[in-house]
Order: C-alpha cells, then structure tokens, then sequence
C-alpha cells in the first residue's frame, strides 16, 4: 500500500492505527540504546501511543532526547508502534526541523524579504566572512525560513547552550549589522558564546509579534492586558462567559446564521466565507466530525497569530469550542507551528487551565456539550500551511496536499468532516456574538466587512500588527499606522500578502486592501502581511529570493510545482540579458499561467506571483539590470551601497 493513500477506517484515530498496515515489523536491536533511553523512550511511547494524532509531536519529543532522531530510536518506535520503518524515515527526511543526524551549532539567519530589506544580506556577509576565516570557532552559517517576528528584522537564531539534553539550546533575535559586526569581531577572536554579547535578546515576552494597538480590537481584544494568558486574568474581563451563553440560550443554527451576517471571512490567505464553511461541515453526514485550529504560521511576512498565541490562547480555546458546538464536533486539535516554543508553553497550560475550569471535556459550563482539544505539533513544513496538507500532516504522513474536491468539509481528517479555521478567525468569533453581526460588519471600508490584522513590516518605521478595517487603503497603513518609510527613505514598492503575493508600486497606494481590489492588481492579501521595499532594495534580488523559497518549499507532489518552480528561477536569469529578455518575459507569463491552473495547491499557484509583479509593474527595473546597472546596486551590477 502506498505511503500516501488515505486509509478511511472505522475509527482511525490513535498514533498506533494511522500505520495499521498489518506489515510484519522485525524486532529491533536494543543493545545500542542505554537504559536511560530506553526507559525515555518507552515513557514517550506509553504517553503518546493512545493520544489521536499524536505521530508527529511524538517524533519531535523522540528528537529533544538526542537532538536528532537516531535510527535505533526509530527501530525501537516502529516495533512498538508497528509503524513500518520506512514510513517514519519519510516522515523524517520531509520535515525542516527533524534531523537525522547531530545537528552542529549554527547561526540561523532569516533571508526572507522582511530581513532582506532590513540588511540581512549584509549581516549575512559578516558572519559569512568571519566563520570562513576561523572554522575553528565550531559554528556554521546557515539560512532559515520566516521565523515569525518581522517586526524584529533582521532575525537570526543564535545558539545558547550546546548540550544535547538541553531543550531549548536557541534563542531569536533581531540581529543588526552594528550587533553583526561585533560578533564578526569576536568570532576573529576566536569566541563562539555570542548569546553572551547581547544585552535585550527578545522583545518583551515574546520572540517577535509586536502588537499596535488601534481603537477597534477584536481578535486583539485583550492583548493590552498584563498576564492576559492566564484563566483568571482572562474570566475577570468577561472570557468565557459568551460560550456559556450560547452553550445555553442559542442552537448551531443561530451560531453559524450570526457568523454568515457578519461578514466575517477566513483569515489564513484564501478569505474564504466563514459562515459558509461551517454551515457545510454541520450539514455534512457523518456522527464524528472534527475542528482543526490552524496555527502552522509559516507564510513569511506573516506574524498575526503569534500574539494570541502567546499572550492570549484563551481566547482561542473560546472561539474554536463556539466554531465546534455550531458545527457539531466532540474533537479538536490546534496544529501549531514547531518553532512557536512559547506558544507551546501557553497554549499547553491554558488547555490544562480550561480543562480544569470546566471549559473543555464533559459537559461543558453544566451542559451537554463536550469538547476536547488537543495541541500537536509542526515540524517545518510550508506546505502544511495548506489545509489538506495539514491534515495530512496531523494524520501522521508527510505533509502532501490532496486533490480537491472533495473539501475537508465533507472529507477531512481521518476521512470525516472537517473544519479547518485559522487562529485569528477563531479569536474573533466571541467578540461578534457579543456585540451582533451588524457591529461587526460595520468595521469594514469600501464594501468589505469587519477587521483584519495587517503585519507590517521592511522599510517602515513602525512595524508591527495592526487590527484594522477590512478595506483600508494601503497608504493609510503605511504611512498613518506604520510612520512612513524607514529613515526617510524614498519608497519603491510594497510587497502585499507576503511571498505568495506580489509587488505593487507606489501609485497603487490608494488601492483599499481587499481581495477583490488586490487581485486586480495582481497582488493578494493573503495573510495579511504588508513589506514596505525602501529605494535601497533591488526588485529582482527580491523577486529571486521569493522565487527560490518557492522552489525549496515544493513538496513535489505534482509536476507543474515540482517541475516548474526550478524553471521559473533558472528563465528570472534570462531577463538579466538583452539578447533573451523578451524570450524570459514570455517564458515566465507562459510557466506563471500554467502554475496557477494546475498546481494542486496554493504554493504552486502563487510561485510565479512576485516574479510576474515585478513585470507588470517594475519594467524600468528590468531594463536597468538588462542594461547592466541595478538601480539599487545590490546585485553586483552598478557601484554596490553599504
């Protein structure tokens, strides 16, 4: 049987049934563990085996053990899981975060657009520089994916200690050229301890997810309150006291009807109609159904849901277990992003919290309903921001997309119906029962309904979120909210919707943010994330960069992704020539179109879109490299800026 057919029985439910494959497994050889790990082993095991969809966070726990996933650690796991071997060696070799391996101590530096535009090309090339002058200081440079706090950037991943049964041995931080070069400095001197060196690692609480706060709060409601985290903290400003009323006075047909009246749309990137969504999943047949809380937040320039995650996941619990009394669900699970590490913290204890407070489990606030919800783990993986790839992520596979339809609404996890909400959906759902569906739409601008939080970052002085009217134009964000460019720098573009958007010019300022609008233009809100590009950054290094993280992050499970995103690289260097410019041109419009219509997911379908921005809108950019200068003189062509 394939890895990667879904299995539809009964009740495929526990980590020891989602590779029932009835395979004989060969007993594995115990001798090269020790007893300690041993007995750690069989305890994580023992924990997990009887946990629903438990694989993945299992394997990651397996990881902190050694810091990597040894094969006797796996053999052991397979015997006593009855997993064939090789189906946790794919699981393995998918997944950014899991190692096979000792992992040496690094130095992660972010390179995506937000750092990029930042100068996180020139603290790269100081440390670059400085670790290939002293190989013997032990650490190694190497790129990571968004990190989730742009508001930070530049942001490296530093190491703190190197102890293998250390679990957390980094920290994030915002990493400037004057910080770069004092550590350029002292790696010279032969020093590998630079955590040491840095008086403020983190902003406030959190590694990152500055939140401004606006007038109107919503999904941010309670996050200018201290301690806001904590149950008490949280009940003593009225939490939890909408699911209690609504668990006793309204039906699943008031909750879904409300929730369609507001307006309110998806918050991970497709905008989808929440109220139509969960009108389908209650409608669909099927006794058990599920609710899956997608807090896998890999888009770069995206760092909404970090905030409720770390300072208010109560929240969160509130509105997921409203979205699964109006859909019909006795099971849950938040699929949260593996490097989250203080998310993981909160959110475990506010689970317990609730748990114990009577807000999840049996009879819920003294009434029939029943909920539980259950915090897995990400392993690293942007294609698991897709909602099929998710589920398959959580059923303990690779995190593949399906081909759709049909829907997760009528075939989701474990082949029954499903609803998949994002974080900051979720978190508003309180606030609109409480105050109506009229109060909620009546947020929004130019046509659109309610509120939406914008991650602003690059060049801007003030980045961070901001929970705004739906519709709002983007110089109003920018220059209102954010305080303009950066040190007065002339602004060039801003790049909307994060990688999976598209790069618009400075006259498209007035456009209102909103999808219809956007995707006009070109562009997509997506996410939400908004990057302002100073005069100093060059389109075409950008573009490249966008375009690479794409190729990388193509899961290969079809072949105009797989095939097409490595194309779309290689013809962006043809523009680079006068002699087979108009020939890339068409090239990429012609790859771009194909993308878009038979990629299986949202990856494929967006790669091209920041390459195919830059043409639309960027041509004298293009014709300066063609003509061998960059106008920002960043990409070797023309006299190269500090």
């Amino acid at each position: 049987m394939s890895l990667h057919t879904k299995r539809l029985s009964a009740s495929p439910v526990r980590c020891s049934q989602i590779h029932s494959f009835n395979i004989p497994v060969t007993p594995p050889d115990l001798s090269a563990l020790s007893g300690e790990e041993k007995a750690r082993l069989l305890r994580l095991v023992e924990r997990w085996q009887n946990e629903p969809a438990a694989l993945l966070t299992m394997i990651l726990e397996i990881q902190e053990i050694w810091g990597y996933l040894p094969e006797r650690a796996f053999e052991y796991v397979a015997s006593a899981l009855k997993v064939p071997l090789v189906d946790l060696f794919a699981i393995r070799e998918f997944y950014d975060l899991l190692h096979g391996a000792p992992v040496p101590a690094r130095i992660g530096l972010c390179t995506n657009t937000p750092c990029a535009v930042r100068g996180g090309g020139r603290v790269a090339k100081l440390l670059s520089e400085a670790l290939a002058k002293h190989p013997d200081v032990g650490l190694h440079l190497e790129e990571l994916p968004c990190q989730g706090c742009c508001d930070l950037a530049p942001v490296a991943v530093l190491p703190v200690d190197r102890r293998p049964e250390t679990r957390d041995r980094s920290v994030t931080v915002r990493l400037t050229t004057r910080t770069a070069s004092r550590f350029a400095r002292a790696i010279e001197g032969g020093e590998s301890d630079l955590f040491s060196r840095l008086k403020s690692p983190v902003s406030g609480p959190s590694t990152g997810g500055r939140v401004r706060l606006t007038p109107t709060r919503v999904a941010y409601r309670n996050l200018h309150r201290p301690e806001a985290h904590r149950l008490d903290v949280f009940r003593a400003h009225g939490g939890y006291a909408t699911l209690e009323r609504v668990l006793r006075t309204s039906s699943p047909e008031d909750m879904i009807a409300a929730i369609t009246d507001s307006g309110l749309l998806g918050a991970g990137g497709a905008g989808f109609p929440t109220g139509r969504k969960w009108g389908a999943v209650r409608k669909a047949p099927g006794d058990q159904k599920f609710i899956v809380v997608n807090a896998d937040e890999g888009e770069p320039g995206t760092f909404k849901d970090r905030p409720i995650l770390e300072r208010d996941p109560h929240l969160l619990i509130e509105g997921a277990a409203i979205a699964a009394y109006a859909v019909g669900t006795t099971q849950g699970f938040i699929y949260l992003r593996g490097e989250y590490r203080l998310a993981r913290e909160r959110l475990d204890c506010a689970l317990a919290e609730a748990r114990g407070a009577g807000f999840l489990g049996g009879r819920i606030a003294g009434t029939p309903f029943s909920l539980e919800l259950h915090l897995r783990l990400g392993a690293g993986s942007y294609a698991a921001g897709d909602e099929t790839a998710m589920l398959e992520s959580l059923e303990g596979r690779p995190a593949l997309p399906r081909v759709k339809p049909p829907y997760p609404s009528d075939h989701g996890l474990f082949g029954r119906p499903t609803l998949v909400n994002n974080v900051e959906t979720l978190a508003a759902v309180p606030a609109i029962l409480e105050r109506g569906p009229a109060w909620y739409r009546g947020l929004g601008r130019n046509g659109s309904a309610g509120v939406k939080v914008y991650c602003l970052s690059g060049d801007v002085t003030r980045p961070g979120n901001y929970e705004l009217p739906r519709g709002l134009t983007a110089r109003e964000l920018i220059f209102t909210h954010g305080g303009s460019a950066r040190r007065k720098t002339p602004l060039k573009a801003f790049l909307v919707g994060g990688a999976s958007g598209g790069f618009l010019p400075p006259g498209e300022l007035d456009i209102p943010l909103e999808i219809a609008s956007l995707r006009a233009k070109g562009a997509d809100l997506g996410s939400g994330a908004v990057v302002v590009v100073g005069a100093q950054s060059c389109l075409l290094y950008l573009a490249r960069r966008e375009t690479r993280f794409f190729a990388k992050e193509s899961c290969g499970a079809c072949d105009p992704c797989r095939l097409g995103t490595p194309v779309l690289l290689g013809e962006l260097e043809g523009l680079l020539d006068v002699r087979t410019r108009a020939r890339a041109e068409a090239r990429i419009q012609e790859l771009g179109a194909v993308l878009a219509d038979s990629s299986r997911c949202g990856l494929g379908q967006v790669a091209a879109n920041p390459l195919l921005s830059v043409l639309r809108h960027f041509p004298d950019e293009i014709a300066a490299h063609t003509a061998g200068r960059c106008p920002a003189g960043v990409c070797g062509r023309g006299p190269r800026r500090a």
